[in-house]
């Protein structure tokens, strides 16, 4: 188990310095209503880590992504 407390000031801190108080070139080049999709194949069993912290991250942007597994 992880330190969930440390998680979210990891995250805060992050995303800080990846894009500050705002993201200008995302927000002159991408209009807000745009989607998109992300699909991943693999050829073998594997094994994904991370979920629990890009759900975290997810709700601190205030993403609307979702994620499904097939």
């Amino acid at each position: 188990m992880y330190d969930v407390f440390q998680t979210e000031k990891l995250i805060d801190l992050w995303l800080t310095e990846d894009i500050g108080y705002c993201d200008l070139t995302a927000q002159l080049m991408i209009d807000q209503d745009t989607m998109g999709t992300f699909h991943m194949n693999a050829r073998e069993p594997m094994h994904v880590a991370g979920i629990d912290v890009a759900a975290r991250v997810r709700r601190a942007t205030q993403s609307h992504a979702l994620c499904q597994r097939r």
